[in-house]
């Protein structure tokens, strides 16, 4: 199973029991440049140069399977929380992290401007389109000194909206397209489904076309393919099955292949609503079962003692501890969807039958496995995955009969259309 969660913290996870805990799970951390300007700092590069230590902190704390993104902080720049006139300050102190903090992490996510949500009438194209010419331009003239740097820089692509579509498409061609770009994102994902109330993956149409730029791009080894803000139980077997896809077909015999990421802050959220739920112990009935996935005695008896107070209607010493417990849970899902897609081959069921017979087909297994694996396999869960092939199928028809850039274009233009979504740049 290479594709892979990305676990979002806004606390350094050090060498201790929070990493022990989750090491199994999580090999992978996202951190947002953000939580470098704190409360009372003056906004600048002193704000990097102070709270520095905490990324060096981060990274040092790493053991050699793990790796740290970084998180650009446009999102802070959607919410306000960078307001409108202080952008271009921060676009300074983005690029300033890259050059001066490049030992301090593994991956940076492209700095993106999409929308403004508390300052409306700076949401033109044009308004847009200039700020984010403005922050690709000069990051790319740090990759451009440091050419290693690429290795580590992810570009975010937009495109739910038209016109944000064409902004981010013409950054690409204009400023990436012929660089050592390499590494690719997909953002504008956190809170869709509550604002269109669309039932499939919103991701499907622009992953398809970043899979053919990857593999026309120079670059060769592997490339990160990483999924902003999404947690849907639908969205990961649907990632699950587009790695297999990408892989083992797209890219078979090739020098390329796809990783594919995503990160949610969800896990830590729901784990703290259903705190004396815990939903874990769906899939765990016993002490020896639970040992089986935290191996760690210390961190063992540190749980089972909480779980003992849960039980006895008695306070929790640690409710940060439920957060990474759910994680475990998660990933448990995961594991058995992946799991499921080999066991019933759906890669090859997929590839050996038409769109119709294939949607019949996967219709009945989404029935049998609702049975075998309820915990898994819900009715929203399945209404998503069944909804979802229904586009994979077309965009892998459009795919095999080697349709470029243009016409994947086209196809993202159409899916858009699909979500609906209620805004629009001016």
């Amino acid at each position: 199973m290479s594709y892979n969660y990305v676990h979002t913290t806004g606390s350094i996870i050090e060498r201790g029991f929070d990493k022990q805990l989750l090491r199994p799970f999580v090999e992978k951390y996202l951190y947002s440049i953000f939580n470098l300007f704190s409360s009372g700092d003056n906004f600048g590069f002193n704000s990097i140069d102070k709270n520095g230590y905490k990324i060096k902190k981060f990274y040092n704390g790493l053991y050699d399977n793990e790796s740290l993104f970084i998180d650009s902080g446009g999102y802070s720049i959607i919410t306000g929380d960078i307001p409108y006139r202080q952008i271009t300050k921060f676009i300074e102190c983005y690029t300033y992290f890259i050059e001066e903090y490049s030992k301090y992490f593994d991956y940076i996510i492209s700095l993106d401007i999409p929308i403004f949500l508390n300052e409306s009438k700076y949401n033109t194209k044009d308004n847009i389109k200039q700020l984010n010419y403005q922050a690709n331009i000069e990051t790319k003239k740090i990759l451009e000194q440091n050419k290693k740097l690429y290795e580590k820089f992810i570009y975010v692509w937009h495109f739910k909206i038209k016109k944000q579509q064409d902004i981010f498409n013409d950054l690409y061609n204009d400023i990436w397209k012929d660089s050592l770009l390499k590494h690719h994102a997909i953002g504008g994902l956190v809170s869709l489904r509550g604002i269109t109330n669309i039932k499939f993956s919103p991701f499907i149409a622009q992953a398809f076309k970043i899979c053919k730029l990857i593999e026309n791009q120079k670059t060769t080894g592997t490339s990160i393919l990483h999924i902003l803000g999404v947690y849907h139980r639908y969205d990961r077997f649907v990632m699950l099955f587009l790695d297999k896809l990408f892989n083992t077909i797209y890219h078979k015999d090739k020098t390329k292949n796809i990783n594919i990421t995503f990160d949610t802050i969800n896990y830590t959220i729901t784990a703290l609503y259903k705190i004396r739920e815990l939903p874990i112990f769906q899939f765990i009935k016993n002490e020896e079962t639970l040992h089986k996935f935290i191996p760690n005695k210390i961190v063992f008896d540190l749980i089972n003692q909480n779980i003992t107070n849960l039980k006895n209607g008695n306070q929790i010493n640690d409710p940060k501890l439920y957060s990474l417990l759910h994680v475990i849970y998660e990933h448990i899902i995961d594991s058995t969807m992946n799991i499921v897609i080999n066991k019933y081959n759906l890669l090859d069921l997929f590839l050996n039958s038409n769109s119709n017979i294939f949607r019949t087909k996967l219709k009945l297994l989404l029935h049998d496995w609702k049975k075998i694996y309820p915990a898994v396999f819900n009715d929203p869960t399945c209404t998503g995955i069944l909804n979802s092939f229904s586009y994979i199928s077309s965009f892998h028809n459009a795919y095999i009969d080697d349709a470029d850039i243009t016409r994947l274009n086209k196809g993202v233009t159409l899916f858009a259309k699909d979500i609906k979504f209620p805004a629009d740049l001016k």
